[in-house]
């Protein structure tokens, strides 16, 4: 499976799409999302 092959899925790149995914769901949920460092 395409996900659990890193030279195909690397695993960096997926985390951010994933991540950016559930802000985007977020955002259109109009639900407010906060950052701490």
């Amino acid at each position: 499976e395409a996900e659990q092959d890193p030279a195909k899925a690397p695993p960096y790149e997926y985390s951010q799409k994933g991540y950016q995914n559930i802000l985007d769901v977020c955002a259109t949920a109009g639900l407010e999302i906060k950052h701490e460092a």
